[in-house]
């Protein structure tokens, strides 16, 4: 079980709602602590924040390593039972709707200077 498959998992969601709705039948497939549930993405969350609180000391920070490290935040904590998860996944989700549309303007200069590069070698041979 890979980071992708965690991601997608929506395990802590299910073992919160069984626990919500009394389900005996289901109980016994979750273990008790939902963090290790998803240990990969747990792991990968506790870093972004990290990583984020210092950007935020930091006056020199860099747009497009923010609005990556919300689009990780979301991906990462979107199917999280933890509420202070939740909240950071809304917050990224927030910030990343003004700042999707220049990275996208950067996603394409940097193909377009790929491209020219790709022509410029292929003259070459």
């Amino acid at each position: 079980k890979g980071l992708l498959a965690e991601c997608k998992s929506k395990c802590e969601v299910e073992k919160l709602q069984s626990e919500c709705f009394a389900l005996p039948s289901s109980s016994f497939r979750f273990p008790h602590d939902a963090s290790s549930m998803r240990p990969l993405s747990t792991k990968l969350l506790a870093e972004l924040e990290e990583d984020m609180n210092e950007r935020e000391e930091d006056k020199d920070n860099d747009d497009t390593s923010a609005t990556l490290s919300h689009m990780l935040t979301a991906a990462l904590g979107f199917h999280s039972s933890q509420m202070d998860v939740q909240k950071r996944v809304e917050k990224s989700l927030t910030s990343l709707i003004p700042a999707l549309p220049p990275l996208l303007k950067k996603c394409q200069a940097n193909q377009a200077v790929m491209m020219a590069m790709q022509e410029e070698e292929e003259k070459e041979r």
